[in-house]
């Protein structure tokens, strides 16, 4: 049988019931989609999970699947494990081979959001931020389609390698869109919320001016840009504001 299990936010963040079957079975650590503390996880398990690449988790997924046919394989995954397309297309193939497969989920960052008091409701297509010289085109264009129904915008940001990307970089390089385009989404006035850390003992929520964002941890980070907002909402993001200087 094959386990998906997430291990949430933070280094502690996987359930009792996902905890529970990563030790009971050959355990997997996907270090492809997201980064992971392999030795937080290995303090956490008990032991030291197989480094699971992208290779093995696409192109060589064969390998991982007959090993499941015979026996139990779980798959750690950072967050929650139906978040990135890799996983869902895994547990697709599982099923059309006829090997059985369960999905233990995990706290996300896309409910973890609503931690900054924006409605989780009310937020529109999710986007990501990507270090230039690629283009940001595509997350523009998702956060005009979303502004012009009045839904938040959640982006995501970049990861290259060991390097997170910061909010303050995404905010640059959605700028430059800005220049290019000249949509006047995103001004250097606009109103933004800065999430670091979430699901950490560490965790930071901003609210700012897109130009006063600054480059600092925790990581990661995420960048909401709001879109209509309700009376509750202004309270919510009223107390996370750091005053103009």
């Amino acid at each position: 049988m094959l386990y998906l299990i997430g291990l949430g936010l933070g280094d502690k963040g996987i359930s009792l019931e996902g905890l529970e079957m990563a030790q009971s079975c050959e355990c997997y650590c996907d270090i492809y989609t997201s980064r992971i503390d392999l030795e937080a996880v290995a303090e956490v398990l008990g032991r030291k999970p197989i480094i699971a690449s992208r290779s093995a988790l696409e192109e060589n997924a064969h390998i991982l699947l007959e090993k499941a046919r015979e026996d139990d394989v779980a798959i750690l995954v950072g967050g929650d494990p139906l978040a990135a397309t890799t996983h869902i297309e895994l547990a697709m193939e599982a099923r059309r081979q006829g090997i059985p497969c369960r999905i233990i989920h995990g706290a996300s960052i896309l409910t973890a959001v609503a931690e900054t008091g924006l409605q989780a409701y009310k937020f529109g297509k999710v986007g990501s931020v990507v270090f230039p010289p690629r283009s940001n085109s595509t997350a523009y264009e998702v956060l005009e389609k979303n502004l012009s129904i009045g839904l938040h915008t959640l982006l995501l940001l970049d990861l290259d390698g060991d390097r997170y990307m910061d909010a303050a970089e995404a905010v640059e390089a959605l700028l430059q869109e800005e220049q290019q385009t000249g949509k006047g989404l995103l001004q250097k006035d606009t109103q933004v919320v800065v999430c670091a850390g979430l699901g950490t003992s560490d965790a930071r929520i901003w609210v700012g001016h897109a130009d006063s964002v600054q480059r600092s941890g925790p990581y990661p980070q995420c960048l909401v840009i709001p879109g209509n907002l309700h009376f509750a909402e202004k309270d919510a993001l009223a107390s996370h504001t750091v005053p103009e200087r």
